[in-house]
């Protein structure tokens, strides 16, 4: 009747007819419009249109709060520098910028003198690191080990980071497989050395990163790493150290693209696939967790309209954290394969960090994801299907898959679907593949280009003999020597950016009109 008042008792007893799941997906359908897809081909994923509890009854939540009590990450941007004057400087710089971890890379040119100097500088014992050492991991356990030793330092007192994959350095298609298999053994050695030297320090890497700057899917980035970090655990096996030493010195590196939601399942996903592998090996319950460095990707980032690319920064930090990692490197807008990134880049990149903990206050929050029907339904597909591609490439292992080639022809099939996803405008790039600015300008030698790195590998000789050239003064550049190419190399894995081709094709478009 009109005009009639409702009372607040008849609202109560009000109820709402139950709408079928069916009717609801067409709802959501009908929102997405043509952008909607139920099979994600890149992904390898089916992609529903709707997801409720009812999900969550047919799997098990994947994470429990009471697995994570904290949700702090360290803030990991690299800090550059050559000189020991430059490095220290640096560093003074991004610890009073709020810094976390001092995440460096040491100088191939640097000896026993110039450590001594740095670290008279700056104290490691009251700030954690992460360094990645590529080929050179043992020559820098060995300088690490002098140097305490002639300073009176501590050695149960560093905590961090030193290390490499050595798998990612095989990928790089600089060595045969037998020379593989003899860096491989030494890696184990000088893992082990630094057990003793460098007790509370993490020294091995799952870095699967390289997978996804290839144009690895979500599932082969997981498997390739979860392959890959079997193989090292067989490895140190031979060395003499326990599974529990083994487990406890791993850190995973992940690369973070836009993809939001399915970037916070890769992280959870790759955190329950460690703690299955743990239990294969006869733990009852996994001891260690899966210590994360993720690092926002590459592979979508242009050089048109740079500061389009801070979004997607954003965007890539802001998935890292939900997901839960423990290293955060987010790099400047302005920094490519071959080019450094600006200082105000890099200063936008660390208040990135600043922004999530201190005004989002994301670290007060744990496991925020957990429970979400649509990420926990998709982690669970993310598990299933990685741990079987894991599976199939167990059979051989990850070695035998890259020498031959079958991890390269996997990651072309992928990197040629994600290709042509871009290329017909379905994968948006704003400012690159969509809504580009006119005449505008490419980022070219702006600032200070990369220097590009030899094809080298180390020199193996013994520790107890490297110990001696160390102490005597020799730079680590000299334990190794440019690689002579040879046609029994592995195929290397090599990365790329979607916006390449249309950069390469606007500058010589540009040089053409200038001539």
């Amino acid at each position: 009747m009109k005009g009639a008042k409702t009372s607040i008792q008849e609202v109560m007893k009000t109820k709402f007819p139950k709408i079928p799941y069916e009717e609801w997906a067409k709802v959501a359908e009908k929102g997405l419009g043509s952008s909607y897809q139920s099979f994600d081909e890149y992904e390898n994923l089916t992609i529903k249109p709707l997801y409720t509890i009812e999900e969550l009854e047919k799997i098990e939540t994947i994470l429990s709060k009471d697995a994570i009590s904290q949700n702090h990450w360290f803030i990991a941007q690299n800090i550059k520098g050559e000189t020991v004057e430059e490095l220290v400087e640096n560093v003074k710089i991004a610890i009073n910028h709020g810094q976390t971890l001092l995440s460096l890379k040491i100088p191939d040119n640097w000896t026993i003198h110039e450590m001594n100097a740095f670290l008279q500088e700056v104290n490691l014992e009251e700030n954690s690191f992460f360094i990645e050492t590529d080929i050179l991991s043992v020559p820098v356990y060995s300088l690490f080990d002098q140097v305490l030793q002639k300073k009176g330092l501590n050695k149960n007192h560093l905590t961090g980071f030193i290390g490499s994959d050595p798998i990612e350095y095989f990928c790089k298609g600089f060595l045969t497989k037998e020379d593989c298999q003899l860096y491989y053994d030494y890696w184990g050695q000088g893992v082990q050395f630094a057990h003793q030297k460098l007790p509370n320090v993490k020294t091995v890497l799952v870095d699967g990163r390289i997978f996804e700057g290839a144009g690895g899917n979500t599932i082969q980035q997981l498997a390739y790493s979860l392959a890959t970090a079997v193989s090292h655990v067989e490895q140190l096996k031979k060395s003499g150290l326990s599974l529990d030493e083994i487990f406890e010195k791993f850190v995973f590196a992940f690369s973070i693209r836009s993809n939001f939601f399915i970037e916070i399942a890769k992280l959870r996903a790759a955190k329950y696939l460690w703690a299955k592998v743990q239990e294969a090996y006869g733990f009852k319950t996994p001891l260690h967790k899966a210590t994360i460095l993720a690092e926002t990707s590459f592979i979508n980032k242009s050089k048109f309209d740079l500061y389009s690319n801070l979004l997607r920064l954003g965007g890539e930090a802001f998935s890292s954290v939900i997901g839960g990692v423990d290293y955060l490197r987010i790099h400047p807008f302005d920094e490519f394969e071959n080019v450094f990134g600006s200082e105000f880049g890099e200063r936008l990149s660390r208040n990135i960090h600043h922004l999530l903990n201190e005004e989002s206050k994301l670290s007060a929050v744990c496991d925020p994801s957990s429970g979400s029907y649509f990420i926990e339904s998709l982690t669970h597909s993310l598990i299933e299907k990685a741990w079987q591609t894991f599976l199939e490439i167990e059979e051989e292992g990850i070695l035998q898959a890259l020498s031959s080639g079958r991890i390269q022809k996997e990651l072309a099939s992928s990197k040629e679907i994600l290709k042509k996803s871009f290329d017909e405008g379905k994968l948006v790039l704003i400012g690159t593949n969509k809504f580009t600015l006119e005449n505008d300008a490419l980022l070219e030698n702006i600032f200070p280009k990369k220097i590009k790195e030899d094809k080298v590998k180390l020199r193996l000789i013994p520790i107890e003999e490297l110990q001696g050239e160390i102490k005597l003064g020799e730079k680590l550049s000299n334990f190794t020597r440019v690689v002579t190419k040879q046609s029994n190399f592995i195929q290397p894995i090599v990365s790329f950016r979607l916006s390449e081709e249309l950069e390469s094709s606007l500058m010589k478009g540009r040089d053409e009109n200038e001539a």
